[in-house]
């Protein structure tokens, strides 16, 4: 049987991930041996399922569909740079999501507990809304220009991350980038 490596994520207007480009293209001057996520993959990660049976995608899509029927449409504000697992070690850059209504959260969990359903674990650690824009290796402490740039986006708005559908993707891993397919869309209720 075939596996299909699969997430389920809130894909970002062509706007979002432009301003988002504009913030790689000075981040990437400061550090060094970041690989920075292509601007058409820039989305925000609900579930990673990892490799899942094609046979199994029918149900999986089913049920991210069930789950996006039960929450509402609604915006949240992207705004901020900010790093895993801090800004003076970073491994993964990301802008943050915004949910002071905890819209995301509620969607999020809605997901992972349809999937439960289905044999996919419920991630222990708590989820965080974000926008990964870039990963390092070099875990650039105590860079100062690093350390500036992020206080100098501290505030800095995105744009609105507009939450109208859920989509199942698919992913596979190219040299270059990886490749994301819509497998499903799912519209919110």
């Amino acid at each position: 049987m075939a596996q299909v490596r699969t997430f389920v994520a809130i894909e970002c207007s062509e706007h979002l991930r432009s301003s988002c480009e504009q913030a790689v293209a000075k981040l990437s001057d400061v550090v060094d041996g970041a690989r920075w996520v292509q601007p058409e993959n820039i989305h925000l990660t609900l579930k990673f399922l990892g490799e899942v049976e094609d046979r199994e995608l029918h149900a999986v899509c089913q049920k991210v569909g069930e789950a996006a029927q039960t929450v509402s449409k609604f915006d949240v504000a992207c705004r901020s740079v900010g790093a895993f697992p801090s800004v003076e070690r970073p491994s993964t850059i990301w802008i943050d999501v915004v949910d002071s209504n905890d819209h995301v959260m509620e969607l999020q969990q809605k997901v992972a507990e349809s999937l439960s359903d289905l044999g996919f674990p419920i991630e222990r650690r708590p989820f965080k809304a974000h926008l990964t824009i870039g990963r390092t290796r070099s875990r650039d402490s105590g860079n100062p220009e690093w350390l500036k740039i992020v206080e100098r986006y501290a505030n800095r708005e995105f744009g609105l991350l507009s939450v109208k559908e859920v989509v199942v993707f698919s992913s596979e891993l190219e040299r270059r980038a990886p490749v994301y397919t819509a497998l499903a869309r799912c519209p919110l209720g």
